[in-house]
């Protein structure tokens, strides 16, 4: 699946997409059936942030293994500069 590949994706589509996502519950709101707004508001945040939790689990490996070594190279120089 693609999205294994490239998790944060379907972040940034939901990023893209919520400012039509709130004018759509903003036209809600002023019809009639306004009664469905709170849950389908909670169902919008939830699912938001579980894509954004799924995105970081597939990410963190990789985001793990490309800082160790750029942080373990910074804390040697900081630790060579103070012997000076």
């Amino acid at each position: 699946m693609w999205w294994r590949r490239h998790a944060w994706i379907p972040v940034w589509i939901a990023v893209f997409l919520t400012p039509a996502a709130l004018l759509s519950l903003r036209v809600i709101d002023d019809t009639s059936v306004a009664l469905v707004l709170p849950p389908l508001l909670t169902g919008m945040i939830v699912l938001f942030l579980v894509m954004l939790a799924v995105a970081m689990r597939a990410s963190v490996a990789r985001s793990v293994a490309r800082a160790s070594p750029v942080a373990a190279a910074h804390s040697s120089r900081r630790g060579c500069s103070r012997w000076r």
